[in-house]
């Protein structure tokens, strides 16, 4: 299952899936099992002593929430493979359930009211919440939900039909009861997948394709509509009063702002200088440069504006060079192999990120449970020999990922990158790598940010001094996305998200199918038919033992295929704001939980409330 921050509504909540970890608060409810029939709340395993998160403290309401945001929108649709959506549109409606915030195995009941899985696990039936409402007033039906399934198969983006793929179908019962047919009834995670299907105004989108972008907003069952915009520049929202959610127990605390604005920058530079000016109420800093270096201003030394680094631990994913497999020169194993040890992490750690981060080596960075055992595992290696079409030796060992220490290190990485080369066919002439057609070794790397040169230019001078060219080319976000979406790219700079429940995703992740259908995440496009196996395995796990064992072997095959060049990654988050304009629950961020803006109020709210005493 994809973390709730970067599934498929909350992706589209948060300014940017890296800038904000934005979450839902989940409700204080007793802990129930899996097919609990019927259940508000449900969870994976079953597991005994899983108490749910608990919500935020009860905050004012009022006030204005004052955002910024690098890039632009061009579309009120955020389920198209066309267009950049706006900011925060995930604000404006609601899926059938929410994702503990503490536990991704279990989900909460939001328009649904409750959930009732079948004993043999072929299907499950919703009843939506009676008082749920469209901010035009119309009541969600189960036609609604109906209309979505199915228009998400058909015409949005393919992210939907793979993630929802196993899905046979969907019937109504009645005007607030739907039932999801599944094509087995071995896959445990499937009722939690379903669970995030969010749910649109079917009478909007009557003369609507939702395949297209859409210049107006639809009216969404969330928190928060669209009130104004200027196209490609600025969004406000406005808290619905008349929102139906507003007396459930699982939204305490939260959209306490009855205004967010969202305005959007070309240039991080400027944002910034726009934060500190005031014009912005909240900054997350995501350049370490700059965190150190760029807050030497007024209203920091005086107080007007708070630093902060927040510590947490959680799963990480992977972030890095994803190269592109499809394209001929990055096809062999070893060339990726070269270009990733030529890459001198601990000297960009030390001259441009000041030591402040860790290498991303797994796919399930920061955490133990699912990263590939240093040493093959029995468990490892009956899974790894069961696995078709693979040599289980090649796997046996974890790739080592150089780590420069002194110049005779250096040259020993050099001296295997060139002998990896040779071995797939490239030689140096005239001190040009060329492959047996006399073709040199050319590569281009799409940058989202011109600050990207900094970081990876030693790399570059690096690689030409074995004969290899890297042409560093800074696009714009529009061109950047399209190049994402179509698979436009010899490397890319990228993220892939991961949580503590692995499953379907991992289908448009790494999948065959997914390689070769624009609009998914296989960005490095992977075609194995052992790791296809291994996705079933994921999805079907009979236990969580197995479900671990088999993550930690598609770990191991992803590493040795050189697919990425591991990037960096932090366990603090640092983030500023204007405390005069916003505060965090009860004047502190809570420890140990995600930040989450918008359990935040205006301090102005406080003064009239009555709910926090003020001075």
């Amino acid at each position: 299952m994809v973390r709730q921050p970067f599934s498929l509504r909350p992706l589209v909540r948060s300014l940017t899936a890296a800038a904000l970890s934005v979450t839902l608060a989940t409700a204080l409810l007793p802990a129930t099992t899996a097919l609990a029939t019927p259940t508000a709340v449900m969870d994976i395993w079953g597991e005994e002593g899983l108490v749910p998160s608990a919500t935020y403290p009860a905050a004012p309401q009022g006030g204005t929430l004052r955002m910024g945001v690098d890039g632009t929108f061009d579309s009120f649709n955020p389920f198209s493979p066309r267009g950049m959506p706006a900011g925060l549109v995930g604000l404006t409606y609601e899926t059938l359930g929410v994702s503990d915030e503490e536990h991704d195995f279990m989900m909460h009941g939001l328009l649904a009211e409750t959930f009732d899985v079948a004993p043999d696990r072929r299907s499950m039936t919703v009843v939506l919440r009676e008082k749920a409402r469209f901010s035009d007033g119309q009541p969600v039906t189960a036609d609604d939900v109906v209309w979505t399934f199915n228009a998400l198969m058909t015409e949005a983006s393919p992210i939907h039909r793979n993630y929802y793929r196993e899905v046979k179908g969907i019937d109504k019962i009645d005007d607030r009861t739907v039932r999801f047919i599944f094509k087995s009834g071995d896959n445990r995670e499937l009722p939690i997948i379903v669970a995030q299907l969010p749910v649109l105004p079917a009478h909007w989108w009557k003369n609507r394709q939702i395949g297209d972008p859409q210049s107006d907003p639809m009216p969404g069952s969330g928190p928060y509509q669209f009130s104004e915009w200027r196209m490609g520049q600025q969004v406000a929202l406005k808290r619905n009063p008349a929102w139906w959610g507003n007396d459930l127990p699982l939204v305490r605390g939260l959209y306490n702002f009855e205004t967010i604005t969202v305005d959007y920058f070309r240039d991080t530079t400027v944002m910034r200088e726009a934060f500190f000016a005031g014009n912005i109420d909240f900054f997350n800093e995501l350049t370490i440069k700059d965190w150190m270096l760029a807050y030497n201003v007024p209203p920091v030394h005086d107080g007007r504006i708070i630093k902060a680094e927040v510590a947490f631990k959680d799963v990480f994913g992977m972030s890095g060079v994803f190269l592109n497999t499809r394209r001929p020169y990055l096809s062999d194993r070893r060339v990726r192999e070269a270009l990733t040890i030529m890459f001198d992490f601990p000297r960009v750690n030390k001259t441009v990120f000041f030591d402040a981060y860790e290498r991303t080596e797994s796919f399930w960075s920061g955490t133990d449970e699912f990263q590939a055992s240093p040493v093959l595992t029995p468990e490892e290696r009956k899974v790894l020999e069961s696995l078709p079409d693979l040599d289980a030796s090649a796997y046996e060992h974890l790739p080592v990922i150089n780590h420069y220490t002194h110049p005779n290190r250096s040259r020993a990485v050099i001296r295997r990158a060139i002998r990896l080369l040779h071995e797939s066919g490239w030689n140096m002439k005239n001190g040009i790598m060329k492959n047996r057609k006399g073709e040199p070794l050319e590569l281009t790397f799409k940058l989202y940010s011109p600050s990207m040169a900094r970081i990876f230019g030693s790399w570059v001078a690096d690689l030409r001094r074995i004969g290899i060219d890297v042409k560093l080319t800074p696009v714009d976000q529009t061109q950047y996305i399209n190049s994402l979406r179509h698979f436009d790219f010899d490397m890319v700079l990228m993220t892939i998200p991961q949580s503590s429940n692995p499953g379907n995703e991992q289908q448009y992740f790494w999948g065959s199918r997914a390689a070769d259908q624009n609009g998914t995440r296989n960005y490095s496009g992977i075609r194995s038919t052992a790791v296809d196996e291994l996705i079933a395995r994921i999805s079907r796990p009979e236990s969580k033992k197995e479900l671990t064992v088999n993550v930690k072997v598609l770990d191991r095959i992803l590493r040795n295929e050189w697919l990425v060049i591991p990037g960096w990654t932090s366990q603090v988050t640092r983030i500023a704001w204007w405390p005069s304009r916003m505060t965090p629950p009860e004047g502190k961020i809570p420890e140990g939980r995600r930040i989450n803006i918008f359990s935040w109020h205006s301090p102005e709210a406080e003064k009239s409330s009555g709910l926090i005493e003020t001075p």
